[in-house]
C-alpha cells in the first residue's frame, strides 16, 4: 500500500513551505511512519531556518506539531 505524506510549514501564520509525496519506503509501524515524517518535516525546517538567517533573520527554535 502507498502511503502519501505531506507537511506544510508556516511563517507569520501564513503557508510558507509545503511538501507531498508518496512514500518511497515501507513503515512496519505506525510509529516508525510517524517518527519518518517528523525527520523529514525536521529536516526542511532547520534548511528554511538556515535559508532565513543568510537573510539576517535570527530563528531561535522551530516548533513541530
Amino acid at each position: 500500500m502507498k502511503i502519501y505524506d505531506g507537511l506544510y510549514i508556516t511563517v507569520a501564520k501564513c503557508t510558507f513551505s509545503w511538501k507531498g509525496e508518496l512514500r518511497d519506503t515501507v513503515a512496519l509501524s505506525i510509529i516508525e511512519a510517524a517518527y519518518m515524517d517528523i525527520v523529514e518535516a525536521s529536516k526542511e525546517a532547520l534548511w528554511l531556518r538556515g535559508l532565513v538567517g543568510m537573510f539576517g533573520i535570527i530563528q531561535d527554535s522551530v516548533q513541530v506539531y
